[in-house]
């Protein structure tokens, strides 16, 4: 099992995501149409990272994905990373009793 690493770029009025390099191409191996590069979201980010996305998390990542993630076998765990620093912001685990909770 692997895990799916997105970037997340944060500005004031929202913020972009973009699946790693390497997170892109195993899920082209495993099946997955990524189809967008980035993804920008608009959304008032005045709480914690988890708080403001957290719900938000397994859709964004199925934008990404081109595919619903939990259909992709293979990957245990979605990061999403400050670009910055590496930061882990948030983790979502790709499984049906956590996908449940996210989504």
């Amino acid at each position: 099992m692997t895990e799916i690493a997105v970037y997340v770029g944060q500005q004031r009025d929202g913020c972009t995501f973009e699946l790693d390099p390497l997170s892109r191409d195993a899920l082209l191996e495993a099946g997955a149409k990524p189809q967008t590069r980035s993804l920008f979201v608009a959304k008032d980010t005045r709480g914690s990272f988890e708080e403001t996305w957290g719900e938000l998390a397994l859709q964004i990542l199925q934008m990404l994905a081109g595919k619903n993630v939990e259909n992709v076998a293979g990957f245990q765990d979605a990061i999403f990373l400050d670009p910055v620093d590496d930061n882990e912001l948030l983790r979502i685990t790709l499984h049906a009793e956590a996908l449940t909770q996210h989504g």
